[in-house]
């Protein structure tokens, strides 16, 4: 299959910018293809051509947001300091990318939400993502000889479900009356020292 045009890469990024911008005027459950495309200066066909239906659009969103996040968080792993100072900070981080997108951007995490809802490709990929992340910090830190654990895959995976409710959409939106910022800087020193002492 032949990679798309340049052109084609942008008329996708022109209806997903605008179809952001209808969200965040008419709302998920309001939002039609037809208001995308008048918009866009195009017709609704045309938006058909590259989101099939109205829950590839949604998916695109996601994604694309999803991926701002994702280049941000690669920063937080990319710094030279201790693993712990980093897992602690990528984790704080991956928090608060979450919990800024739900106040000050609710339409947008509205359908994050309902694509994860659905557990489908786009939100898998997030999570394999965020644990390759994870994983990479703590492989950092056996290297180093900072942590003690063996299995780098299975302590990933434990500090991913150990703190999934300062990450998890429904958990965030849950929490939205409270900052549980130093609840997660609590649960990651106790993880930290289990990594150091190989309870993980």
């Amino acid at each position: 299959m032949p990679e798309p045009s340049n052109t084609s890469e942008q008329t996708r990024e022109v209806i997903l910018m605008t179809a952001e911008q209808q969200l965040r005027r008419h709302g998920l459950s309001k939002m039609t293809v037809v208001d995308i495309a008048r918009a866009a200066g195009m017709s609704h066909s045309n938006v058909y051509r590259f989101f099939p239906t109205k829950a590839a659009i949604f998916d695109g969103i996601t994604q694309r947001w999803l991926s701002q996040a994702e280049k941000h968080l690669a920063l937080v792993v990319a710094r030279e300091v201790s693993a712990a100072l980093k897992l602690e900070d990528f984790v704080i981080e991956l928090h608060r990318v979450k919990r800024q997108k739900f106040l000050t951007d609710p339409e947008i995490f509205a359908t994050y939400y309902a694509v994860a809802k659905e557990c489908n490709d786009v939100v898998q990929k997030h999570l394999t993502y965020i644990h390759s992340l994870l994983f990479q910090i703590i492989n950092e830190g056996i290297q180093s000889g900072e942590f003690q654990v063996t299995d780098a895959e299975a302590a990933a995976s434990v500090v991913r479900s150990a703190t999934l409710r300062f990450h998890h959409p429904v958990l965030v939106i849950e929490d939205r009356e409270r900052d549980v910022e130093n609840e997660a800087r609590a649960v990651m020193r106790l993880l930290i020292a289990g990594l150091k002492t190989r309870v993980l």
